[in-house]
C-alpha cells in the first residue's frame, strides 16, 4: 500500500478535484446544453494526444473524428436557428394579454 500511496493521491488530486472544478467551471460558462455537447469531444482529444505519442492512426480514426466534429456543428447550428425562431415570437408581459 505505501508503494502506490503516491500515486493515488496523485491521482485524487489531478485528474479528481481539479478536472471535476474545470468542468463545472467550464459548464458555467458555455451553459450545460453545449457542455453536453462537447464531452463528445473526448475521442478528439484522445486521437490528438496518440498523434503527439507516436501512434499509427487509422481511416477509422479519422472517420470517427469527422463524424464528432460534423455532428457537434450540426447540433450547434439547428440549435441556434431554433433560438432565433423562438426569439421572432411575441413575449407575452402582463397575464391580461394571454387572457384577451
Amino acid at each position: 500500500m505505501l508503494a502506490v500511496s503516491p500515486h493515488l493521491l496523485f491521482m485524487i488530486i489531478f485528474p479528481g478535484a481539479i478536472a471535476l472544478v474545470g468542468w463545472n467551471i467550464g459548464v458555467t460558462i458555455l451553459s450545460p446544453l453545449n457542455a453536453l455537447l462537447f464531452i463528445n469531444f473526448v475521442p478528439v482529444t484522445t486521437l490528438l494526444v496518440s498523434i503527439f505519442q507516436g501512434n499509427y492512426i487509422t481511416v477509422y480514426d479519422l472517420l470517427g473524428t469527422f463524424l464528432i466534429i460534423v455532428s457537434l456543428l450540426s447540433n450547434n447550428i439547428f440549435v441556434r436557428m431554433l433560438q432565433r425562431i423562438g426569439s421572432k415570437q411575441p413575449v407575452q408581459t402582463h397575464l391580461r394579454e394571454r387572457a384577451s
